[in-house]
């Protein structure tokens, strides 16, 4: 998956704002200390994926192992993150995708 971040001032997706680090980052707060596993993780959110890690905010998440790229940034990305990719794709541009 490539992603084109552009500037726009109207039409957007997401608003983005991106600050020193380091600090913690979120889906519309990115900082300039983020590696590419920490944008991986925050894109993920973009697209429509949630967090996978204990919480006790969010007493009802699904937790998986620490190897997924939405439990830990340094993870992997899961074939249950490409259908959410897919599922979010396909309300974007009309059409259904289904990952196997």
């Amino acid at each position: 998956v490539s992603v084109d971040f552009q500037f726009v001032e109207t039409e957007q997706h997401h608003d983005v704002n991106v600050r020193p680090g380091p600090a913690r980052s979120n889906l519309s707060l990115w900082d300039t200390a983020d590696d590419v596993h920490a944008a991986s993780h925050e894109l993920g959110h973009a697209m429509g994926m949630v967090d996978e890690y204990a919480d006790s905010a969010s007493p009802s998440r699904s937790v998986t192992d620490e190897s997924s790229v939405m439990h830990s940034n340094d993870g992997e990305i899961r074939v249950s993150h490409y259908q959410d990719f897919a599922d979010w794709l396909g309300g974007k541009k009309g059409s259904l995708f289904n990952v196997q």
